[in-house]
């Protein structure tokens, strides 16, 4: 009963905030991200709830796992006539992270670069500031995740995979 009661407020009741995203990275011919542009406008629905604070945290989590020399940030969230929009997991980082990490992707395809090697470049350290100009406390350590993902049969091997299966589809 209690499963069906969380299904229904899920299917009847709040809803993650959908955002419109307008964004961009500059590179150089390293590899190296100079700046981050994002522009967000959210879609809050009837009642205001936590709009701002979700809009606020989305368009931060914008940088991902990446340092960025220069950014610019904005994030609007609008009511409308849709379902109230709430807060949960992720609390609006889901919503910006994904479409940063498909940029990277797009990014180190264009510039003939391994996804993996353009994170490495420009992952944020410990002693690096974000895109709200505040270090990070603690250690930071997406370095060492990148490293074991580099050499993952999942990653090193996906292109033979892709072949073999285009092969034989």
């Amino acid at each position: 009963r209690l499963a069906l009661d969380r299904w229904k407020h899920f299917q009847f009741a709040l809803k993650r905030h959908p955002f419109d995203v307008e964004t961009a990275i500059s590179v150089d011919k390293d590899g190296k991200f100079q700046a981050l542009t994002c522009n967000m406008v959210g879609d809050g629905g009837g009642v205001t709830n936590f709009s701002p604070s979700v809009g606020t945290v989305a368009v931060t989590a914008a940088q991902c796992i990446y340092y960025f020399p220069e950014s610019d940030l904005s994030v609007t969230v609008n009511p409308s006539v849709g379902v109230t929009s709430g807060s949960m997991r992720g609390y609006g980082s889901v919503q910006s992270m994904a479409y940063t990490e498909m940029l990277v992707d797009e990014i180190a395809h264009e510039i003939g670069l391994d996804a993996i090697e353009l994170r490495r470049r420009n992952v944020l350290k410990s002693s690096m500031k974000n895109t709200q100009g505040a270090s990070p406390s603690g250690e930071l350590r997406i370095s060492e995740i990148l490293e074991m993902a580099a050499k993952e049969p999942l990653w090193t091997e996906r292109e033979k995979r892709k072949k073999s299966y285009e092969a034989a589809n």
